[in-house]
């Protein structure tokens, strides 16, 4: 069931929410061929309603419950799929854009805003509290049992506590973003990787400590500025380039 809601969130990602599918049991499985609208645009009618372009969202990992951010700082929340929505006003500072929104194994949110900073939510958006300075929250897949948290900002930080605590474990890269993948046996004792433009990092002790993974072609990152990895399963580690693509 979890793949399918993995699925249908990129699917919602690289179409902006124009026209989508989402694929789980919460909606009709559309044919390969075929995409269902979600009627966004139906709630955005009336004076009141901002002019709500989504810039993230965000797909429960358990429940039919999607939510939306958008470019004044709203949020958008369905509770069947993304059939029907609401809008909850003034949840999160308006001045700045939703720009991710992450969804923990145990259900809960955080949201990423455009000034770099973090907030999550522990009742599906309804209210928030801030979580601390960050451009990017990675929850752990065995989060609701190790509570470990990795935010980006400034460097790579570590809570083992749920985000109460916090330490540095890696610093910031000039010029290059950090990203981290953790595979789904990071839970269980398994390693998780950061690509650094050039090379990438691997820890094997939860993400305290970090090692360069040797790369086989010397040359295959210097040109691609190596931003961001996926980990899918716990043998396949996709790379994306901010140039020369995917490896």
């Amino acid at each position: 069931m979890r793949s399918r809601y993995a699925a249908a969130l990129i699917a919602l990602l690289i179409l902006g929410l124009a026209t989508v599918g989402l694929s789980g049991n919460f909606a009709p499985a559309p044919q390969p061929s075929q995409w269902l609208d979600l009627p966004v645009g139906a709630i955005l009618e009336g004076d009141e309603m901002p002019r709500l372009g989504a810039n993230a969202i965000a797909v429960h990992p358990t429940r039919p419950v999607v939510v939306a951010g958008g470019n004044d700082g709203g949020i958008l929340r369905s509770f069947d799929g993304g059939d029907s929505w609401e809008w909850l006003r003034g949840v999160l500072p308006d001045e700045y854009e939703v720009l991710r929104l992450t969804f923990a194994p145990d259900g809960e949110l955080a949201a990423v805003l455009a000034d770099a900073s973090a907030y999550r939510s522990r009742d599906l958006g309804a209210t928030w509290e801030w979580l601390r300075g960050a451009s990017d929250v990675i929850y752990s897949p065995g989060y609701p049992d190790d509570r470990i948290i990795f935010a980006i900002g400034n460097g790579l930080w570590r809570s083992g506590d749920g985000g109460a605590t916090w330490s540095e474990v890696l610093p910031a890269t000039e010029g290059c973003p950090i990203h981290v993948a953790l595979p789904p046996g990071f839970a269980s004792g398994g390693p998780a990787y950061v690509p650094c433009c050039d090379h990438v990092l691997r820890s094997d002790d939860g993400g305290l400590t970090w090692d360069e993974v040797p790369n086989r072609d010397s040359g295959l990152f210097e040109s691609s500025a190596l931003t961001r990895l996926y980990a899918p399963d716990d043998e396949l580690l996709i790379g994306i380039g901010a140039w020369n693509g995917a490896y």
